[in-house]
This record gives C-alpha cells, sequence and structure tokens, in this order.
C-alpha cells in the first residue's frame, strides 16, 4: 500500500476522531475506538509516534 495514502487516510481519521471528540464529548481514544483502525494504520501512526518522539528527543539533545 502507498504509504503516501496511507498517511493521508489516518490523518483523516484523526481530524474525525476529533470532530468527535469535540462534538460528543469523548476522550480522544475513545472517539478513535468508534471505527477501529486496520493493523495497517496502527503501524503508520505508532511510527509517527515514535519518529516525533526520537526527532524531540534529538532536538533536546541538541539544544
Amino acid at each position: 500500500m502507498d504509504l503516501d495514502r496511507l498517511g493521508s487516510d489516518v490523518r483523516r481519521r484523526m481530524r474525525k476522531a476529533q470532530n468527535i471528540h469535540r462534538e460528543y464529548g469523548l476522550t480522544f481514544s475513545r472517539a478513535l475506538a468508534r471505527k477501529p483502525l486496520s493493523s495497517s494504520e496502527r503501524y503508520q501512526l505508532n511510527l509517527n509516534t515514535t519518529t516525533r518522539s526520537i526527532m524531540h528527543t534529538l532536538f533536546e539533545a541538541g539544544s
């Protein structure tokens, strides 16, 4: 599967969950869980989170 397309699908799903979160006052993770992510979407989301964490750590170490 094309990772760019997968990334945009995940971002769209996240935006939808944020809207549900705002509209119904659900916690963000519960809103996201209303329509479960596929395993490849979960992998992409974990990869993005891990990458962000690594970049943050490197930035902190550099400053």
